[in-house]
């Protein structure tokens, strides 16, 4: 019987590449459990993984990126710059 691990797996296989994003990642993630192929698996595939916890990305990824939150001010300033760019297209 297929699973859907498998499906998604050769699916997945399928393309020539593939762009998933796992957003607000709380645990660990097997992602061959679940079906996502290794990244020397599959060369064309990225894995954008977002979490609140280090210990996830420590467990699940060779390389981490660490995003400050803004502070008041910078936030207003990328506002203003997102409401230009809405306004000029």
């Amino acid at each position: 019987m297929e699973t859907r691990a498998s499906k998604l797996h050769a699916r997945l296989m399928m393309e020539k590449s593939f762009l998933l994003i796992l957003d607000d990642v709380w645990d660990p993630i097997d992602l061959d459990l679940v079906g996502i192929p290794a990244p020397h698996v599959h060369k064309g595939g990225k894995l954008i993984l977002t979490t609140r916890f280090s210990n996830v990305c420590l467990q699940m990824t060779k390389v981490t990126l660490k995003i400050e939150v803004l502070n008041e001010e910078k936030h207003a300033a990328e506002v203003q710059v997102a409401r230009r760019w809405r306004a000029y297209y």
